[in-house]
């Protein structure tokens, strides 16, 4: 598996309270949140957080909502290389409009470092059990 390895399934996100997302409702926050759209993605990215009441202008909105799903949900998937930790967390993700829609939201723990970055919030459709 190109020297992955699974480790932390169904636990919670290291450090969860100490979540770093880009700060402030400049450029690199928004692409940080996908609402950006000149990034691949980005337009329809922003397209669906507009949908469930997220935007720009409320970016804290956002990165709150994205903090709390890391701490109420268990990581889902990880994998460990020699750049740090990769963490995938599935679950609902509460939104300005009372909506919760399913997303995945991707953290990367740097090798050296003890608290997990935001890469990427993907929507996620859910299974049928």
């Amino acid at each position: 598996m190109c020297g992955l390895r699974m480790l932390f399934v169904d636990e919670e996100l290291p450090k969860a309270g100490l979540c770093a997302v880009a700060g402030g409702p400049d450029a690199g926050m928004r692409a940080a949140m996908g609402m950006s759209s000149f990034m691949r993605g980005g337009r329809a990215k922003a397209r669906f957080l507009a949908g469930f009441g997220f935007n720009v202008e409320n970016w804290h909105a956002l990165r709150d909502a994205i903090v709390a799903h890391a701490m109420a949900n268990e990581i889902t998937a990880s994998h460990q290389t020699q750049f740090g930790i990769k963490f995938e967390i599935d679950g609902p993700l509460l939104a300005p409009d009372g909506r919760a829609p399913f997303v995945r939201v991707i953290w990367f723990t740097e090798a050296g470092e003890d608290f997990p970055r935001l890469v990427t919030l993907v929507p996620r459709r859910i299974k049928n059990l």
